[in-house]
């Protein structure tokens, strides 16, 4: 149990770092702490905006990040949910500040193309080939 509760709170020291480093940080992401595709199929985008990917337990969000947040309600104006409720429990997400947009798609990769069209981008390789490994 204590190994869980240091991946949480290396995503928030994560996200206090990039503060650190100068990011004004008024969006968050929030996915299931569980698995990686969901936070890294969001990473490019969410490391170009200097956003945070914060990480959550099944149910609800681990006190470590419940802390993080309540600090940062006054700044955060916007936060993405990446996952359904399977992934990140509707708890979890209406206890996110700002206005909330749940990412839901039915495959890691629809996740990452929805996320591009949030931010208006062009993907920087429009044609890429994908492997079974």
């Amino acid at each position: 149990m204590r190994e869980a509760v240091a991946f949480y709170a290396t995503a928030v020291n994560i996200a206090k770092e990039l503060e650190n480093q100068g990011a004004a940080v008024n969006q968050v992401a929030l996915t299931t702490g569980l698995s990686q595709a969901d936070a890294l199929s969001i990473a490019p985008v969410a490391a170009g905006k200097g956003m945070p990917i914060l990480l959550t337990a099944p149910g609800q969000l681990p006190a470590v990040v419940q802390e993080y947040l309540a600090a940062k309600r006054a700044t955060v104006n916007k936060s993405y949910v990446i996952g359904g409720i399977g992934a990140v429990s509707e708890t979890a997400a209406v206890a996110m500040p700002g206005s909330v947009t749940r990412l839901d798609c039915r495959h890691v990769y629809q996740t990452e193309q929805r996320f591009f069209r949030v931010y208006k981008l062009r993907h920087p390789f429009p044609r890429y080939r994908c492997a079974r490994g």
